[in-house]
């Protein structure tokens, strides 16, 4: 009896155990084995790529950019896209070679992208996942295509005369003298309307002595000279990243009246934390 037991147990282990393996594999067969990006793979890729401190750089998530917009004066240099949409590539490094051989700076919406075409291979279509890509130096990137000298302060005047027809066009068709708007060109400050001449009308800059304005190549600093000028400083520090249109770079040197810009740098030297999502397109690169 004691063994005709041990026998019933024995075939109840063995029907929980087959239990367990129908409930992982299936009762068709085993789970069947993610498909992987191979080189020379034709791809659509979506992505969000964030600097070391958790602020996005760039994406190509349109809801995620808006976001971003809405947060300049925090994330100074989120690089905003012409289009939002997954993007396409060939799997491997043949972009990312091309693109070190180049001579130039390249923008941030191409090199991303070449990098992270490299980093996709042998990694999963149709799945969400993290990849890290560091920038390299192009090794023959010209000097003057790498380093940009920019002058430190302006002197600019507090008055000066606009187009009459654009600044109606931009503020109203009713714009006169007296009247006062926000200056959207510098966040803070105003413009207050004086007399109109002919087909121009005079513009009175106002804002606080002192004032810092976020701006992608550091801050500008407005500081009042007397009544009529005022300098525009731009405050960075060594190793700031900074950004141009759709270049980014970082602060090579400070001097008295002028910063360096070092644009070879990709992602200005800084790693990037890439959440990425790999379109499948091949037709014949389905689970088996």
């Amino acid at each position: 009896m004691i063994q005709a037991m041990g026998n019933m147990r024995m075939r109840w282990l063995a029907m929980a155990a087959a239990v367990c393996i129908a409930s992982v594999y299936g009762c068709a067969g085993m789970v069947k084995p993610d498909v992987l990006v191979q080189p020379g793979d034709a791809v659509m890729i979506d992505y969000s790529c964030y600097l070391p401190d958790g602020s996005l750089m760039i994406t190509t998530d349109a809801a995620k950019a808006i976001a971003a917009e809405g947060k300049k004066a925090a994330n100074k240099n989120f690089m905003p896209l012409r289009e939002y949409g997954p993007v396409s590539a060939t799997a491997g490094d043949k972009a990312l070679n091309y693109m070190l051989q180049r001579d130039v700076a390249e923008f941030l919406e191409f090199s991303v992208p070449a990098y992270l075409a490299n980093g996709i291979v042998n990694k999963p279509y149709d799945r969400r996942m993290q990849i890290s890509i560091q920038g390299e130096i192009p090794p023959n990137i010209q000097k003057n295509e790498r380093y940009t000298k920019i002058k430190r302060r302006r002197r600019l005047p507090l008055v000066f005369d606009s187009g009459l027809a654009v600044t109606r066009q931009r503020y109203g068709e009713n714009i006169g003298p007296g009247d006062t708007v926000d200056f959207e060109v510098l966040p803070g400050t105003q413009l207050r309307f004086g007399e109109i001449k002919g087909e121009w009308i005079t513009c009175n800059l106002l804002f606080e002595d002192g004032l810092m304005i976020p701006d992608p190549l550091g801050h500008k600093h407005l500081v009042k000279i007397d009544e009529k000028n005022y300098w525009m400083i731009t405050e960075n520090r060594v190793g700031e990243i900074v950004r141009a249109g759709q270049l980014i770079g970082r602060v090579d040197r400070i001097e008295e009246e002028w910063f360096w810009i070092d644009w070879g740098h990709p992602f200005g030297g800084k790693p990037l934390d890439c959440d990425v999502y790999v379109h499948n397109l091949q037709p014949d690169k389905t689970r088996p």
